[in-house]
């Protein structure tokens, strides 16, 4: 029983404490600029990162490094998850003897640091152009990682917690619908100006998921441009299929018409592919590389089988010279109207084709 308000039984109790300090640095000229109140709950955060994002600040919070000591994960979730547990006697336990069981306690603040990243409260763009590889904590933790936290007590608990992952088809979906997005924009913007935010943007989901499938613009494209080389290589295998033989003329004007149905495959191929592939990892690029060398093989059998008299060489030579006659396709034939004011003011004396025609035309010639 307590006697002087100190002691109890006469003696004073002492409790180890293990106390750390968390804290945001915070623009207080930005939130008076902007007549915001700073955040005193998890809500008010979120809500206020919205309010800054809508009056067209793209990063409301910065200052996440890869280090664990000072990441996101420390400052916004470790207290959460202290706060989820500390009053849990059963999990304390757990914790404190490593039993494996209580991964399940992080669960919750795992799906909070997710939902975090899903509110767009941090750009991992502009978190990465501060420190290379500043999204590897967030990215991990989204796709099953290990995670050393210091609990309030000599210990230090370590285990492994597996979020789950999306099922194969779901993960074609969601790669499929990122990759249309990416197409509905090219259609009327250009590739510098399309943005992982504008991309974000038309999917049914928020931008920073779209980081578990792609981790750059360049390689949503690469994807772009390898479902456009798939879709060419099933037109040239049916060129091979549903045809016993073929004339030359014929074989130009079918290779031509396969031709004139990828606009957007000549589009891609005006550009600057050494970017995209230099900006994409080693296993897309290679998974792209397959499509396009089957394509270089789909022309190859199709002059092979329809062409008998043609040498292995002379087909060879033919291919070397199509494909990269293929790059300069698309800005030939897809002239805007200040381009031919130009030429007309410029008294250049130009015919004008369609992709069929040029093609066509090259074809004929190289047959």
């Amino acid at each position: 029983m307590k006697e002087d308000g100190n002691a109890i039984n006469g003696t004073l109790p002492m409790v180890p404490v293990f106390s750390n300090t968390y804290g945001m640095l915070v623009n207080k000229n930005l939130f008076e600029k902007e007549g915001l109140n700073i955040p005193t709950t998890y809500k008010e955060l979120v809500e206020v990162c919205s309010a800054f994002r809508a009056k067209g600040y793209k990063n409301p919070m910065m200052g996440f490094v890869q280090k664990e000591t000072t990441s996101i994960f420390s400052l916004v979730n470790y207290p959460y998850f202290c706060g989820s547990v500390a009053n849990d006697a059963e999990a304390v336990k757990k914790l404190n003897s490593l039993d494996a069981s209580a991964g399940e306690y992080i669960r919750p603040t795992l799906e909070k640091l997710v939902q975090f990243v899903n509110d767009d409260c941090l750009d991992l763009e502009a978190c990465k152009a501060i420190l290379p590889h500043g999204s590897a904590m967030l990215t991990r933790c989204q796709n099953g990682c290990t995670i050393h936290i210091d609990t309030m007590s000599e210990y230090i608990v370590a285990w492994r917690f597996d979020m789950p992952k999306g099922s194969p088809e779901r993960t074609a979906s969601r790669k499929e619908e990122i990759i249309n997005a990416c197409e509905k924009l090219y259609q009327t913007m250009s590739f510098k100006d399309i943005t992982l935010k504008e991309i974000g943007n038309e999917t049914s989901f928020s931008r920073p998921t779209i980081y578990n499938y792609y981790q750059t613009k360049e390689e949503i494209f690469l994807a772009l441009f390898e479902r456009e080389y798939v879709r060419w290589n099933e037109d040239l295998k049916t060129i091979l299929q549903e045809n016993t033989s073929l004339s030359k003329a014929l074989v130009a004007e079918k290779l031509a018409s396969s031709i004139a149905r990828r606009q957007q495959l000549l589009k891609l191929l005006a550009m600057n592919n050494y970017d995209m592939e230099e900006n994409s990892r080693p296993e897309l690029l290679t998974s792209f590389k397959v499509a396009y060398g089957e394509s270089l093989k789909n022309v190859t059998d199709i002059l092979t089988k329809f062409c008998p008299k043609k040498s292995t060489e002379e087909i060879r030579n033919i291919v070397y010279v199509f494909f990269p006659f293929m790059f300069g396709i698309y800005p030939y034939t897809s002239v805007t109207e200040k381009q031919k004011e130009a030429m007309q003011e410029a008294d250049v004396d130009f015919v004008y084709q369609t992709i069929f025609e040029i093609t066509n035309n090259c074809l004929l010639k190289l047959l």
